[in-house]
């Protein structure tokens, strides 16, 4: 799977920071779904995201911004289908775990991973985006559920007594038993256990091979044995289906819908807004305190690591960097007419010299507000020198320096880096973007470029963050983890002051300095509050973008399209306020003709009216960054571009089709 460079590096999404490695994470997570998908395709089978896979699916476009894993589930005849070719069609290094293939996995689900441990393999970095870690997908196994509801509690005590007697004799036995043609030796209680087993299960449980393993495997054979026809429900079975809960109706996997997900399509039902209301309630409204497993993952991992090499790795830095080397610019005598203060200063020696070193176009708007600000003192002369950039393989700078000159604005008067010796021009001021140093996972700077270097330049650094974040807070788990890799890093320790957004960061920022070094108080003095940047007022009409998606005309059918006649009704009534931009869900189009002819014919005509009539905009191709930043506001049905706009601090209102015909929404 081909990822993009860029996609590695670090990011805020709907105002949580998501840390380079995280990145680099997900991006192996995706590598090991693309051969999992491949094999899919080849062979018919059919699977859809699951958990929070699903709910980022729909609500973010991908990765829920907190989360690291990725989830998908099969039906037990996809499941069983897949295991017989994966293990002879995937590639060499991945392997299938469950607890056919491992005797030590617990749960009754499958994992398709990359490696068993740690890797610094050279090959293996480059097939996983220098990625060292341990990774993979998770897949889950849904069953039919018997309709009869006595049969179904009968089946589910008889499987949880299988598996706590399996349990009781792994932990006697199997964990330190190798398969062979000797018996084990079972205490008479435990002989007890297992003749119980066969008697439960009609079968015979070989004493030689690894107890747990077989009566799991009959526990299995248990959850599979209703069929699609006797069913009415399906549900995984461990744990959730054996508690009695989250079992949803067969038809919701009847179809399939891909949705995008991150730079690839994710399978989910097409029913995916029931299933989600069914398991989430509003699944709009975000928790970010909620996970099922450490976050990251990976950081046990990297524990390990240091334990078994016996060093201290700082948790801003990681192993995969450990033969990074600093970019060194040419010698002074290399670069001809690098130009010193006086050069600058012909008119007025008595100016202060501030500079900014931006080092990514698309990354200038953090730095505006101050530069403007600079600019408007009569008494300062300013300079913008963009900086270049080098993405990092293995960890090590590799290719051209990457320069975006096209990404700053036009107007932007910019020198060039290789013409100024900033130790020769020692401005009053320097202010950075790059915190990093040698420090980052995925892109590095010239060594002359670095905080530590640039300290010595300047009587002021100050280096301005090239994200805005939401408030951390303390008790978010997943947030506290990634503020590490924002504020313990060389820019805000060599910097003389740091712009943060707000005082709540600022906080934060002393408290992990704390925790990082035992003392928050020299990191006070230095951090300060920047002015937010200013937005203009928009006076006049307001655009408001309206989208109706598949998961409201699933569950609602010709209930969904006569909630959109209302809206575009009330809207056209008031179009002397608001102008309307319609933008149904892009893979809309497309699953129109799966649904009933008859609903089907009245969306369409619909459509056709609505565009006949001249009643507003329509675009179902405008990207969702565009429209969230040609619009005002966004109303419609539940989708990820809602919480574009969210986060862009523009209203949002999610649609109610059962309440057509009032003005209430929620």
């Amino acid at each position: 799977m081909s990822i993009p460079m860029e996609y590695l590096l670090d990011e805020v999404r709907e105002g949580y920071y998501v840390p380079a490695m995280i990145k680099k994470a997900w991006a192996a997570e995706l590598t090991i779904l693309g051969q999992i998908d491949e094999i899919c395709m080849r062979h018919g089978i059919r699977y859809f995201a699951d958990w929070g896979t699903m709910l980022g699916t729909v609500r973010h476009a991908g990765f829920v911004p907190w989360d690291d894993d990725l989830d998908i589930c099969m039906l037990r005849r996809d499941y069983e289908r897949f295991c017989e070719v994966a293990l002879s069609e995937l590639p060499d290094g991945y392997f299938l775990e469950n607890f056919h293939t491992d005797p030590s996995v617990d749960l009754f689900l499958g994992r398709i991973t990359s490696r068993r441990h740690i890797c610094f393999d050279e090959d293996y970095l480059k097939s996983f985006h220098d990625f060292p870690y341990r990774t993979g997908v998770d897949i889950f196994v849904l069953d039919y559920l018997p309709g009869d509801t006595k049969q179904a509690q009968k089946e589910r005590e008889t499987c949880l007594k299988l598996i706590a007697i399996a349990d009781a004799l792994y932990a006697s036995h199997d964990e330190k038993q190798t398969a062979s043609d000797k018996p084990i030796g079972l205490k008479p209680e435990e002989e007890n256990l297992v003749r119980e087993a066969e008697r439960m299960c009609h079968a015979r449980i070989d004493r030689r091979q690894h107890l747990r393993q077989q009566i799991y495997a009959l526990v299995e054979k248990e959850f599979a044995k209703v069929s699609e026809a006797e069913a009415n429900e399906v549900v995984q079975m461990f744990p959730w289906g054996l508690k009695g809960i989250k079992a949803v109706p067969k038809e919701y996997y009847s179809e399939t819908v891909r949705l995008p997900f991150e730079c690839v399509s994710m399978p989910v039902p097409a029913a995916y807004d029931l299933m989600l209301t069914a398991r989430y309630g509003d699944y709009m409204h975000v928790i970010k305190n909620v996970a099922g497993h450490d976050y990251p993952y990976f950081e046990g991992q990297r524990k390990e690591f240091e334990k078994e090499q016996k060093v201290s790795v700082p948790s801003f830095f990681d192993p995969v960097w450990k033969d990074t080397k600093a970019l060194r610019a040419p010698k002074d005598e290399e670069v001809m007419g690098r130009k010193d203060r006086s050069a600058f200063l012909l008119e007025d020696p008595e100016k202060r010299i501030v500079v900014f070193l931006p080092f990514k176009g698309s990354y200038w708007e953090s730095m505006r507000p101050v530069y403007e600000e600079e600019c408007a003192r009569i008494d300062t002369e300013v300079f913008v020198i963009p900086i270049p950039y080098y993405y990092k393989h293995l960890g090590r700078p590799f290719g051209s320096e990457v320069l975006d000159y096209e990404e700053y604005p036009e107007d932007l008067p910019g020198y060039d880096h290789r013409e100024i010796d900033l130790e020769l021009l020692h401005p009053d001021v320097i202010y950075i973007q790059n915190p990093y140093d040698a420090y980052h996972a995925g892109i590095t700077v010239l060594e002359e470029h670095y905080a530590a270097h640039l300290r010595s330049c300047t009587d002021c650094l100050v280096y301005v963050p090239y994200f805005t974040v939401s408030d951390f807070e303390k008790e978010q788990v997943c947030e506290d983890f990634c503020l590490t890799y924002y504020c313990l890093v060389p820019g805000v320790a060599y910097a003389d002051a740091v712009l943060l957004s707000s005082e709540k960061i600022r906080e934060r920022f002393i408290e992990k300095w704390e925790e990082f070094s035992g003392s928050g108080s020299l990191i006070a003095e230095k951090l300060k509050i920047c002015a937010p940047i200013k937005t203009e007022e928009q006076n006049g009409k307001k655009k408001v973008l309206y989208r109706n998606t598949i998961g409201s005309l699933s569950r609602y059918g010709m209930k969904a399209i006569e909630k959109t006649r209302q809206v575009l009704a009330i809207f056209n009534e008031n179009r002397d306020k608001v102008d309307l931009l319609w933008a149904p869900q892009k893979e809309l189009a497309g699953y129109l003709p799966r649904l009933p002819q008859d609903i089907s014919e009245a969306y369409e005509a619909l459509v056709a009216d609505y565009k006949e009539k001249n009643r507003g905009a329509y675009d179902e191709e405008i990207s969702d960054a565009r429209a969230v930043e040609e619009c005002d506001a966004y109303y419609g049905d539940a989708h990820a571009i809602a919480m574009q706009f969210l986060y862009a601090k523009k209203p949002v209102m999610i649609g109610n089709v059962q309440m057509i015909g009032r003005s209430d929404e929620s």
